[in-house]
């Protein structure tokens, strides 16, 4: 999986819109107003910088079953995962709930994860492939609750 370009779009958009918010004030309204104003979007732009520079540009390669296990195949530390019921498909982008492996038979998992898929992080293949799964997913969970 590589990153998305709607990921970055959707990132500099926000970043836009909250810019702009902080110039649509109605001018004098507050003494010192300007610099206040300079100062909020100030710190907001270097928060971003900073959520940028920590943004993980690197692809990195899962291994997904039939049954819902993901597994990380690349040098991640992380545990196995089950894909969960909660998992929604949309136009373009897939919004995976990730359930610790060994929590899936709790109620409510603590430690559950979301992971966005934008369609153009993977193959048309492999974007398939995860909506069967997502589906598989929920008609188990519909299959154990009747």
């Amino acid at each position: 999986m590589k990153p998305s370009r709607w990921q970055i779009y959707i990132c500099c958009i926000a970043y836009l819109v909250l810019s702009a918010s902080i110039f649509a004030w109605q001018p004098n309204v507050v003494r010192y107003q300007l610099l206040l104003q300079l100062i909020l979007w100030l710190a907001i732009s270097f928060y971003c910088v900073k959520r940028w520079q920590k943004f993980d540009r690197s692809g990195w390669v899962m291994q997904i079953s039939y049954e819902g296990e993901w597994s990380f195949l690349d040098a991640r530390q992380d545990a196995n995962w089950w894909m969960g019921k909660d998992s929604k498909m949309l136009d373009g982008l897939l919004w995976v709930q990730l359930i610790p492996l060994l929590q899936r038979t709790q109620p409510k998992a603590s430690s559950t994860r979301w992971c966005w898929i934008f369609k153009d992080s993977v193959s048309e293949r492999d974007y398939r492939r995860l909506c069967r799964c997502i589906l598989a997913s929920q008609q188990r969970s519909s299959i154990s609750q009747t």
